[in-house]
């Protein structure tokens, strides 16, 4: 598995609700997905996002997984050692949600700088329908993702794709329940000895916070980054 940027060790970070996101965007040319629209500006995004993030402490060893990255490479989860991984789920051809998360994820890069070193951007396809490399690429495209070094966009098998999905799933609804968050809007934030520091969603199922979903995100990921 390639690793762009430290991509040898696990890391966290944080940050302020209201993200950075740069004019960059303009520098990669988005292209729309089969079927789907292309996802509005990242700042629209930013500034007309509304859904709280609600964080649960677990800490005990996130689910593994064996998958490949958007390159085609293997990927697993303890690849990541030593790094902060915010993992979420994701459909490429989604157009509401999922783009949405994927700029969370991309302002985060940004707004953390030097300390995104330690830190990987993980999203899983969320439907097995949809695993297409050539559709993971193209949301890469289209979200200005595929030139960010340390976003990993994983796919597999259906199977794969759906033991994992559960596995994460039941940190949220328990061990006993099937229900599945709905398609991007879950982060789980895992520490760099692969341990679940944090799940943040917009779920009913855990206490909810009164703060923007971005906010949360990187004042978990700050928590988890080395002193």
């Amino acid at each position: 598995m390639s690793r762009g940027r430290g991509y040898l060790h696990h890391g966290s970070a944080t940050l302020a609700a209201a993200v950075l996101v740069a004019a960059v965007a303009a520098l990669f040319p988005a292209g729309p997905l089969p079927g789907a629209q292309a996802s509005p500006p990242p700042s629209h995004l930013a500034q007309t996002a509304s859904f709280r993030a609600s964080p649960e402490t677990v800490g005990e060893a996130a689910p593994g997984f064996r998958l490949i990255d958007q390159r085609g490479e293997p990927a697993n989860l303890s690849a990541f050692e030593g790094h902060t991984v915010v993992l979420t789920f994701i459909n490429p051809v989604c157009i509401s949600d999922c783009p949405l998360i994927a700029q969370y994820f991309r302002q985060a890069d940004q707004s953390l700088g030097v300390q995104a070193a330690d830190v990987d951007f993980v999203a899983i396809v969320a439907d097995p329908k949809n695993r297409a490399l050539s559709l993971t690429g193209a949301f890469d495209r289209q979200e200005y993702l595929a030139h960010v070094a340390n976003w990993y966009y994983l796919t597999g098998s259906a199977r794969e794709l759906s033991d994992v999905r559960h596995a994460y799933a039941a940190l949220i609804a328990g061990p006993a329940s099937n229900t599945l968050v709905a398609q991007g809007e879950v982060a789980y934030v895992i520490d760099g000895h692969g341990r679940e520091a944090a799940v943040l969603t917009d779920s009913p199922a855990v206490e909810r916070v009164d703060a923007p979903f971005s906010s949360v995100l990187l004042d978990h990921i700050e928590r988890t980054l080395p002193a």
